[in-house]
């Protein structure tokens, strides 16, 4: 578990618990209001089968936002991040950035990757500054969410020996 401070407020990052059934259902409330396709498996995150990490508030208790996962072999791959709207800019999807690639490493993966808008600038620049770099495009990926084509970049933070040393 690790806690960042974003202002004056101390919140809590931690792996989703499987018996932690308030917090699965915030994340999916919060996934329906940010994505126009489920990234959370209800039932696969509810066995612990899909890792999820949750930023949650120390005051009181309520899941600011979340990072889910699927693992394929040695590749942790990124379905989704959301960060409900009133807490954003404030240091949580950072935070859970580090928290999935910590979970990467912790399961030997050897990558993690993630897709995002080409238009996305703040992602685009958040996972840049986290090591994360663009390897393909994919035309179309985001098409039903986006009125300008919905492009997305496939970005790829390898886990090797040199990139140990990042927190």
């Amino acid at each position: 578990m690790s806690r960042v401070r974003p202002h004056a407020d101390e919140v809590t990052v931690e792996q989703l618990s499987s018996a932690d059934v308030l917090a699965l259902v915030q994340c999916l409330a919060l996934d329906v209001t940010v994505f126009p396709w489920p990234s959370i498996r209800p039932s696969a995150a509810a066995r612990g089968m899909q890792p999820v990490w949750i930023v949650r508030s120390r005051r009181d208790n309520a899941v600011a936002g979340f990072v889910a996962a699927t693992v394929e072999g040695d590749l942790l791959e990124i379905a989704g991040i959301a960060v409900a709207p009133g807490q954003r800019r404030r240091g949580l999807g950072r935070a859970l950035i580090r928290a999935a690639v910590e979970g990467a490493r912790t399961r030997s993966c050897r990558a993690v990757a993630l897709q995002v808008s080409t238009t996305n600038r703040a992602a685009l620049a958040l996972y840049t500054a986290e090591g994360f770099a663009r390897v393909r495009m994919l035309p179309g990926f985001y098409r039903r969410l986006f009125g300008d084509g919905g492009d997305a970049w496939v970005m790829i933070l390898p886990l090797g020996t040199t990139m140990q040393g990042r927190r």
